[in-house]
């Protein structure tokens, strides 16, 4: 078997695609893979299984089932194995479904977060653009589109 890290990788292609016979299957034996007592099945079992069940909701646009299932297994990630950056797919994806359709505080404090910890991150900045009222938060939205601007101008150079 693969690691589930790999696996994951490959949901999130079938998901791309919406071959929704081929995603029953991956997520049924993720399920099976989930019961096995072995380092791999344990981890399916604790992380896998509700991260591979996140994918498939934010596809859905169950923004809130997805923001809920990563959330949970958010400090977890780590254990499916991949680098760091590899992992961060998870992260953005979490901000992504906190994100959509209405926009909480909890999406918004997510983003400040990212671009405070990524502060070269065009992405980051982006996403808590998005986030902010530029009426009610002037000050915070005029900084992530300065920063944007920034950001972009030292790509093209």
């Amino acid at each position: 078997r693969d690691m589930i890290f790999t696996t994951l990788h490959y949901l999130m292609a079938l998901v791309a695609s919406q071959d929704q016979e081929a995603i029953d299957a991956m997520l049924s034996n993720i399920r099976n893979w989930s019961k096995e007592d072995t380092t791999q099945g344990r981890i399916c079992a604790e992380v896998g299984l509700g991260l591979a069940e996140a994918l498939v909701s934010l596809r859905a646009a169950r923004y809130e089932e997805a923001s809920a299932a990563l959330m949970a297994h958010r400090k977890n990630t780590y254990k499916i194995g991949g680098s760091i950056a590899q992992r961060d797919l998870f992260e953005m994806l979490l901000l992504h479904s906190a994100t959509k359709g209405e926009i909480t505080d909890w999406g918004t404090d997510l983003a400040k977060q990212r671009k405070d910890n990524q502060p070269n991150s065009l992405w980051s900045w982006r996403t808590y653009a998005y986030c902010l009222d530029p009426d009610a938060d002037s000050s915070a939205y005029t900084e992530a589109q300065r920063n944007i601007d920034i950001i972009k101008k030292s790509l093209v150079h």
